[in-house]
């Protein structure tokens, strides 16, 4: 889990590479949202929501390429 997790300073990002069919979609090659915390055990916690998410969104956008 913590491939996902960034830290710049004190704060943890959740980062994630966008698979190339889905960056037409999303107009970016990477997703990066503040966690807003400076605890590891809470990033973590957090980015696996934000990973569910995520891989939710991209297997509606692979529905949608599909059509």
């Amino acid at each position: 889990m913590s491939f996902y997790l960034e830290k710049i300073h004190q704060t943890y990002y959740f980062r994630l590479r966008v698979p190339k069919d889905m960056v037409p979609y999303l107009g970016t090659s990477q997703l990066r949202k503040s966690l807003k915390t400076s605890d590891f055990a809470s990033a973590k916690s957090l980015a696996r929501g934000y990973l569910f998410k995520t891989e939710k969104l991209f297997v509606a956008l692979t529905g949608l390429s599909r059509m």
